[in-house]
C-alpha cells in the first residue's frame, strides 16, 4: 500500500462533485466492499500521460469510501494504460486482474 496524497483524491474529483474512477470489478469481503479502478495513462507516454493510477477502495455499508489501496512505487512506475480489469476476495486475501501485461516482465503480474 502507498500513501493516498490530497492531491492523488483532488486529482479524482471534477468541479460538479462527480469522480473519475473506471470502475472494473467488485467483491465483497466480511468488512468491506471492494472496487476496483483502472487507471489510466502509461508511464513515458507523452501521448497518454499518467491521469490516474489503479485504485482499490473500500467501501463500507454506508458507501463511504473508508481505504485506499495502490499498488507498489516500483510497480506503478511501469504503468501501461491496460490496468485493473477485476478483483476477488478469497480467505482473507484480496486479488486483482490486470487486462495484460505490463512491460516485458517475466513473471507478468
Amino acid at each position: 500500500t502507498t500513501h493516498f496524497s490530497a492531491e492523488d483524491l483532488a486529482a479524482l474529483i471534477n468541479e460538479d462533485g462527480t469522480v473519475n474512477v473506471d470502475l472494473e470489478g467488485i467483491a465483497y469481503s466480511p468488512d468491506a466492499v471492494w472496487l476496483a479502478s483502472e487507471g489510466s495513462g502509461t508511464v513515458g507516454d507523452i501521448t497518454r500521460n499518467v491521469a490516474s493510477l489503479n485504485f482499490l477502495f473500500a467501501v463500507n455499508q454506508q458507501g463511504t469510501i473508508t481505504q485506499v489501496v495502490t499498488l507498489p512505487e516500483a510497480v506503478n512506475d511501469i504503468q501501461l494504460r491496460f490496468g485493473f480489469e477485476g478483483v476477488a476476495y478469497d480467505d482473507g486475501k484480496l486479488v486483482v486482474a490486470f487486462q495484460r501485461a505490463w512491460g516485458a516482465e517475466p513473471n507478468p503480474r
